[in-house]
């Protein structure tokens, strides 16, 4: 999901035919505005948070496939 729509988003950031007001609006959606998160920054996040829990899952399945060869 989070590759599709990094995808999606280089294809509307690439579309030649936006207006400069349409494309300033989506910008601001996804940038954010001065002082707030846009949905980009909260993707980059998320993605962040996902590998870092991929990595505890597959941390736990080795110390628990360790615990069974000990049994």
């Amino acid at each position: 999901m989070v590759t599709s729509f990094k995808d999606l988003n280089d294809r509307v950031k690439t579309l030649g035919y936006l207006t400069h007001t349409m494309f300033e609006k989506y910008r601001h959606f996804m940038d954010g505005l001065p002082g707030q998160r846009g949905w980009e920054s909260s993707l980059f996040d998320g993605e962040r948070e996902l590998r870092q829990t991929v990595a505890y899952i597959k941390y736990l399945d080795m110390v628990l496939a360790h615990a069974d060869e000990q049994r």
